[in-house]
């Protein structure tokens, strides 16, 4: 089975590193995982000394139109991990009403995504 995950991939995400962990775990049954990252653009292009989960393949950036579409076309599963931090899960939000999947909340509360 190919999944496809949206997940932030820097190591300051809590949720990304339990992404990283099921990703890993999936690829050793041998599923198929892509990675698309959904930190938002201000957090990408401020990279110094970020560092980056890893999740043994290269994640493709949520504003990369065509690379989502062409990982979508293979998938048979999406999965979004969303959690309360607007700036790390920027590309869920935008992918989500066009590319329903699986939903993992992260948080109780999500009032502040929201709030951008």
């Amino acid at each position: 089975m190919k999944v496809l995950i949206f997940t932030p991939v820097i190591k300051a995400s809590a949720i990304g590193r339990m992404a990283c962990l099921v990703t890993q775990a999936l690829g050793s049954q041998g599923h198929e995982v892509a990675i698309v990252r959904t930190e938002s653009r201000v957090m990408r292009e401020n990279p110094a000394n970020i560092a980056l989960h890893n999740f043994g393949t290269d994640a493709i950036r949520w504003d990369d139109e065509q690379g989502v579409l062409n990982a979508v076309a293979t998938a048979d599963l999406i999965v979004y991990q969303v959690g309360d931090n607007y700036p790390f899960h920027e590309g869920c939000l935008t992918w989500l009403p066009k590319l329903p999947g699986v939903v993992c909340l992260h948080d109780f509360f999500l009032g502040h995504i929201f709030y951008e």
